[in-house]
This record gives C-alpha cells, structure tokens and sequence, in this order.
C-alpha cells in the first residue's frame, strides 16, 4: 500500500511539474496599468513641459483643440468623425503611393480629386496637431497643420478665390517686401510633383489630398520666422488663393516629408524632432530643428521608398506584445524594390494601421492574453477589438513594443494603444487596425508622448518617451 501512495505521489508530482513548464511561459507576460479613470475623465492640467533638445530653431507644438473649438458633441461622434477623416488620410496615401509606383502623375488624376465630397472641418472635429510659424516682413504668425507626409508648405492668402475659415486673418503678400514670385523656368517650379503650370510665368502649385481636400495658388519665397528672432529667407511657399477642405482651424499646411522643397530641406536642416501631447492636453510642446538625437532613444533606420520620396519609413525589427515577439511577415518591415511593405511614420494619421497579416498576428496575440477582460462583441468602423471597462478604475494590459537596432525596444504607454472610444459606456479599443494594402503607418496616437526624431543627416529614426 505505501509503494503504491509513493509511486502515486511521484506520478502526480511529475504531472504538476510538466503542467507548470508548459504553462508557464503562456501565462507571464509583461503588462502596464491603464488609468480607465483618468482617461475617461481626462484633467486639463499644465504641468511644465520637459525642456526640448538644443536646436538651432524651435516652433510652439499644439493639439488641435487649443486652437479650434468645434461644436459641442458627445465624445463618441467627435471620435468617430476623427476616424472617418483618417481613413481618407490613409487613402490619400495609399493613393498617392500607388500612383507612383504605377508612374502616374498626380496632377493627371486633378478631376477625380477634385469631385471627391467635401466637408467642413468645423463640424468633423480634427486629429491634427499645429506650429506656429512666423510669415513675411514684418513676421505674421499662423498655424500650420503638421504633416510629416508632404513637402509643400502652404498657406492661405489674399486675394482669395475661395478660402476656408481659419483663426488668423488670411496672409496677404502685398504687404510683405519679402514676398518672391518663383518663375516657370525656376528650379524650384521643376520640382514640384506635379507638371509645371504656369500663369503669366508665375509657377503656380497645386496639392490634392485624399479627403477632396485641394490648395491651388502661386508659388512663392518668402521669409520664414522661428519665434521672434530667428528667421530664414526667401523659403519655397504655396500661397494658396483657391483653398477648400477640411483644415479646420489652419492656416494651411507645414511639409515635413524628405523632398527637396520640404521645410527641412530649404532650411538645410539636418534633423528635426517633435513630441505630440495627448489629445484633450492643454500641454503644448515643440518642434525642433537641428536637434540632437536624445541618449535614451530606441533608434532605427530612416528606410528610403525608391517610389515616394517624401516618406519616412522606420525600420523596425520585430513587435513584442506582452514582452514576446509575434511572429510577423518580414515584408512588415522592409520596402522592396517596387515601393511596396515598410512602415510609414506619419504626423497626420491618427491610429496605426498594419498590413492585415501582421495586424492579425499583433491583435491574436493581445487578445490571447486579454482573455480576462470583458470584450465587446462586433466592430466599430476599423476597430474589431474593444473591451467594456465601465467600473474599472485601473486595468493590466499586455505591453505593446516595437523593436529597434540591436534589439532595444520601444514600450509604448497604455494610453497609446487602448483608448477611450465610448466614454458613456465605458468602451475602450485597441488602437490599431489592419490594411489590405502592401504598407502600415504608425499613427500618431501611438507616438503621444514620445519625442520623434528624424536624423535626416544619419538616416536614422529615435524614439525617447516621456520627452514632451
């Protein structure tokens, strides 16, 4: 009897230790605190900014609702519209990335954007984040629309055609002594994306987006300003008379992208940096131009697109979730010779969209460690995985990580990838979602917090949290 109790002790003791090898691994993981509370009754605090990296130039950074107060909605039709405007963000990408690969020209396809519907930015709210920039002698301050995505500075100016509401009164050149028409035969003209258009040998310029969005107008040099004392002239501009789409409160738009009529590029600068505060902050923050990449930042490549150059690709190596790697297509992080894969970092984008394999992947494998939260059944417009957090003040989640050079990560805040999306109901989804198309884009939800950097000079990309 006692050998048999033994040999049954043994047998259970050798089950209960192969159960905890197997189990184990499946069940630690890493995970960060959600503040359900905070983010569903978010303070309008000013806490003092982190100081930003010395630069040689520095511009204001703001969310939009500092500058533009739409009218009053619940949350959700607010956050809904903001998810309508950026799927047409991302077509216009999409559009914009397919047309060079075929070779075609954009302003061979003008008619068709130009019948998209628009709508007015008052009534859709806006995901976009703004600078305060300095135009003309003396300077006239405005606020431009961030966008990482484009080259061709604009703004709205008198004698309009057709111009949107903005907060500032609209530019008018003809006060400025600084003002420069660029002529057809001009360098500059034969470097714009589209064919040259030309008006009584004035270059003129014209930028279609993907909304029905368009800025058509002279293109011009005018004095740039950076605060009140530091200026650059005769900067490349579009001065847009005929102007109609969803700009909200702008002025007109601040091209980031990697082309030779970018900011950067006409300030020669060799690398610019920006930290996007929370949306519903009160905080501001800056962008910084020649800025030195910070100590703790998680780096990676600046991969080119041979098709597009205007984008900024990251060349991650890897996502974590909870502390693990998922198992992704490499096609996720590199861009082949057609143009085609890479993940596209983008200002104006507001969730991040992953090719529909590699979002799979990422989204299976956060759910298979979220099994003990409350889920809420179906979709809302691209999101197909929410949680009912009503009740909650905290909540564990698995971390979210991309993987930089030499295996470091960037650890993305809870408030970066689960967000409110009914804060009635108590609603919260994770933010990201999948793309059919051979691209993803790292939205500019996911990069709250953390201070971006583009070394223009190094190719390289950094990542540093905390550093708004």
């Amino acid at each position: 009897m006692a050998l048999i109790l033994h040999l049954t002790f043994l047998f259970l003791t050798t089950i209960m230790l192969a159960l905890s090898l197997t189990v184990s691994p499946s069940t630690e993981f890493s995970t960060t605190l959600l503040d359900v509370t905070a983010s569903l009754h978010p303070q309008q605090t000013q806490p003092n900014p982190t100081p930003p990296p010395s630069s040689s130039f520095t511009l204001q950074l703001y969310p939009t609702h500092s500058l533009h107060n739409p009218p009053q909605k619940d949350h959700l039709s607010n956050f809904l519209a903001q998810l309508n405007r950026d799927k047409a963000r991302v077509n216009s990408i999409v559009a914009k990335l397919q047309l060079a690969i075929s070779q075609v020209n954009e302003s061979e396809v003008r008619p068709e954007y130009l019948s998209s519907p628009v709508t007015s930015g008052e009534s859709q709210g806006s995901g976009e984040y703004f600078a305060r920039i300095g135009v003309g002698q003396p300077p006239h301050n405005f606020n431009l629309d961030l966008d990482t995505g484009s080259d061709i500075t604009w703004l709205q100016c008198k004698p309009c055609e057709r111009c949107f509401q903005q907060v500032d009164p609209i530019f008018d050149p003809s006060g400025s002594p600084s003002y420069g028409q660029i002529t057809c035969d001009a360098p500059q003209c034969r470097q714009l994306d589209q064919k040259p258009i030309c008006k009584a040998n004035k270059c003129q310029y014209q930028v279609n987006y993907g909304d029905g969005s368009v800025s058509m107008g002279d293109f011009i040099t005018e004095t740039v300003w950076f605060g009140k004392t530091e200026s650059v002239p005769r900067v490349p501009l579009g001065c847009g008379h005929f102007n109609v789409g969803l700009f909200a409160a702008s002025a007109g738009i601040l091209g980031l992208g990697r082309g030779p009529l970018s900011l950067p590029s006409q300030i020669k600068a060799t690398s610019f940096s920006y930290c996007l505060v929370a949306r519903g902050s009160n905080r501001s923050s800056t962008l910084d131009f020649n800025s030195a990449q910070l100590d703790d930042s998680v780096v990676t490549r600046m991969l080119s697109n041979p098709k597009v150059a205007s984008f900024y690709y990251a060349g991650f190596t890897g996502i974590s979730i909870g502390g693990r790697r998922v198992p992704v297509p490499v096609s996720t992080f590199e861009i082949d010779s057609s143009g085609n894969g890479g993940i596209l970092v983008d200002s104006g984008t507001a969730v991040t969209w992953l090719q529909n394999q590699a979002y799979e992947a990422v989204r299976d494998a956060f759910t298979s460690l979220t099994v003990n939260l409350p889920r809420v059944p179906g979709r809302v417009l691209m999101f197909d995985t929410c949680y009912n957090f009503s009740g909650f003040e905290t909540v564990k989640v698995p971390t979210v990580s991309f993987v930089g050079q030499g295996g470091k990560s960037w650890s993305l805040a809870a408030e970066a990838y689960i967000i409110p999306l009914d804060r009635t109901a108590g609603t919260f989804c994770f933010a990201m979602a999948p793309m059919q198309e051979a691209l993803s884009i790292l939205g500019n939800v996911q990069q709250q917090g953390t201070r971006v950097s583009f070394d223009i000079a190094n190719s390289l990309i950094g990542f540093s949290p905390n550093k708004c």
